[in-house]
């Protein structure tokens, strides 16, 4: 499930169903969700600049290190990824809650700033980290990453 986080955190799942019109003019019904060989690369391309067009400063920041995290993949990694996410989209909702509650955030602050702390460890500290996290019991992970995340925030602040 760690990919599964990481995909999550990463706004992977931003990326929601294409909303595109249909060839008759009709505005597509609610849950339309075309096959990709029914968008045309223009379609596809308005659909994307309006949702960039749509969003905060944040949220594109947030997507610009999501494609980086991605770009850092190996094929094989996002291939794992990409399958998780899958198995992910195939649980019931009430587990799905349960493994986002595991996942446990102080603040909507920690949530957007985990993926950049993590990025900024070298690959060694974020195993250490990740596995650290994992031997917690899921109601102290929380305030685990938390205290992890204002360590970082005063070392960044600290600095010339």
């Amino acid at each position: 499930m760690n990919a599964v986080r990481l995909a999550l955190a990463c706004g992977i799942v931003w990326f929601g169903p294409a909303v595109v019109s249909r060839s008759d003019g009709a505005a597509p019904s609610a849950g339309h969700s075309p096959d990709a060989a029914s968008v045309s690369p223009v379609e596809s391309e308005l659909v994307a600049l309006e949702r960039f067009l749509s969003s905060s400063d944040a949220e594109l920041d947030d997507l610009r290190r999501a494609i980086d995290r991605v770009r850092a993949l190996s094929p094989e990694e996002r291939r794992r990824l990409l399958e998780r996410i899958v198995t992910f989209r195939a649980l019931p909702e009430s587990q799905r809650a349960q493994v986002r509650a595991g996942w446990g955030w102080v603040d909507a602050r920690d949530r957007r700033e985990w993926p950049e702390y993590m990025h900024a460890l070298e690959a060694e500290e974020r195993r250490s980290v990740q596995s650290a996290i994992e031997a917690l019991p899921p109601q102290k992970r929380a305030a685990y990453k938390h205290a992890l995340l204002e360590r970082w925030r005063a070392q960044r602040a600290a600095a010339p």
